[in-house]
């Protein structure tokens, strides 16, 4: 379980402060990229194709989460996405956020929205 932080200190070993802070920056810098681009996917119809989850480039993760925007009713979801993109071999995490009821036997979504008070 702790091997992701033996391999990260293993790597500021190698790399040494300098090379490993410019690794990290290159990520953040990749991962800001790759996140514009995303924010400006759009669907024939000229809505976004994606929605951005993630807390963007300010935050001290190299990590775009997004998914499929839901109002577009796509044939295809972000699961149906993650295996098209692994054929290229690119790691894209595709979950549902949500489970079946045993009781109703409905899909429930795992987290809900949340609107603040005014």
């Amino acid at each position: 379980p702790a091997s992701g932080p033996y391999v990260q200190f293993y790597k500021l070993l190698r790399l040494g402060k300098e090379g490993y802070m410019q690794k990290v920056e290159n990520q953040m810098q990749t991962t800001a990229y790759l996140r514009h681009f995303i924010a400006n996917l759009k669907h024939p119809n000229g809505e976004n194709r994606f929605q951005l989850l993630d807390g963007g480039d300010t935050r001290c993760l190299p990590v775009v989460a997004a998914r499929l925007n839901p109002n577009l009713g796509l044939h295809y979801d972000d699961v149906d996405m993650q295996h098209a993109l692994s054929e290229s071999h690119w790691y894209v995490s595709g979950y549902s956020l949500g489970f079946e009821n045993p009781a109703t036997h409905e899909f429930e979504n795992l987290f809900t929205d949340v609107g603040q008070e005014t």
